[in-house]
């Protein structure tokens, strides 16, 4: 009869438990105990926990634990100093299947008495801080994503020079729910345009996909560019240049420890940068009367002018070497026009955006 009244005391603290912020664990001599739960403090189960240590006899231990369905854990332990090393959450989101670390809470991760036992509470975060002890400009510092920003011309090369004293402004829409199933929401950015490392990364993003749209401010008005994107850094598949690409963060390769980052891969932004001699108009036209268009049909052909297919045009073929050349409009996709140039053949028509047209 008692056994049955201890039993059912026991349910009604867990239902209370997770019925509002989770109490500490009991602590349990021979045992580590704990509990994982999402950032709302839902419970979350088959978070595999890893528990490094060496034992009284100086043998070198893992040893491994699944949390049940109502996020707790209880590993018996040998006599010995361990520590949780590894806490990991797999889920599938969107297709593929990623590996979210833990944060430890209080971020004490040092060895224990396993004869003593021990609690922790584990937090799957979808951004923030993953050790004070880190770095803020560190990427392995945040659980949120990173994203590169890479300044290019609209022919895909490196940009060599950036307008003075511009602000580039970076959206960020969610096209769904953060990894952890809760709900995302838009972010802005602003950042000053130039080469310094701190103003091309994006650090910390809340784990999600996105579609991000870029604009340049100098001074004028804030003008869109186009962007493409792509996961990596040494990827060479990457999406179109367009008013908008996608954000997508790939899966890290791996498992990742508790003081090691989100376990995604870096998404990289290209953005293109006007020409010389685009940007004034640009955002001259942007903050006048055409405002409203936001720049779209502005280039370096000047205000208000907005090309079509069959017009002839003065086109700058080799920004590096500011190189014009004659040409004739094919074709005019989102913001790109397509030129057939007069001195080359068809195969070599090229792409480009309004900021290397102008007048004949």
């Amino acid at each position: 009869m008692l056994q049955v009244i201890l039993r059912a005391v026991s349910v009604v603290v867990l239902v209370a438990a997770f019925g509002g912020e989770l109490p500490a664990q009991t602590v349990r001599e021979g045992y580590v105990t704990g509990v994982a739960v999402k950032a709302s403090g839902e419970p979350l189960g088959g978070v595999r926990i890893r528990v490094f240590g060496t034992t009284d006899a100086g043998q070198r231990s893992s040893l491994n634990v699944r949390t049940k369905a109502d996020g707790t854990f209880a590993l018996r332990l040998p006599p010995g100093q361990f520590s949780v090393r590894e806490a990991n959450w797999t889920t599938n989101y969107n297709g593929r299947a990623y590996s979210l670390p833990l944060y430890l809470e209080g971020e004490d991760n040092e060895d224990f008495d396993s004869t003593e036992g021990a609690a922790v509470r584990l937090v799957l975060k979808m951004a923030g801080k993953v050790a004070a002890t880190k770095s803020d400009t560190d990427e392995r510092a945040w659980f949120g994503g990173t994203i590169e920003l890479e300044f290019i011309n609209s022919d895909g090369t490196s940009a060599d020079s950036l307008p003075e004293n511009a602000k580039l402004t970076v959206e960020l829409t969610p096209t769904g729910t953060l990894m952890d199933g809760s709900p995302a929401r838009a972010l802005s950015y602003a950042k000053a345009l130039n080469w310094q490392r701190a103003n091309r990364f994006i650090l910390d993003v809340p784990l999600a996909d996105y579609e991000v749209k870029a604009g340049l401010d100098a001074g004028g008005g804030v003008v869109p560019l186009l962007v493409s994107s792509r996961e990596t850094v040494g990827a060479q598949t990457k999406t179109p240049l367009a008013k908008t690409a996608p954000v997508t963060f790939a899966p890290g390769s791996g498992d990742v420890t508790l003081m090691g980052g989100s376990g995604v891969v870096k998404s990289v932004v290209q953005v293109v940068i006007p020409a010389k001699g685009a940007v004034s108009a640009a955002t001259s036209a942007a903050g006048g009367s055409d405002g409203a268009r936001g720049g779209v049909d502005v280039g370096a052909a000047g205000p208000g002018v907005k090309w079509k297919v069959g017009d002839r045009v003065n086109v700058l073929r080799t920004p590096r070497l500011e190189q014009w050349h004659t040409g004739q409009i094919r074709a005019v996709k989102d913001g790109l026009y397509l030129i057939k140039f007069d001195a080359f053949e068809e195969e070599q028509n090229e792409w480009v955006d309004e900021s290397r047209v102008k007048r004949l």
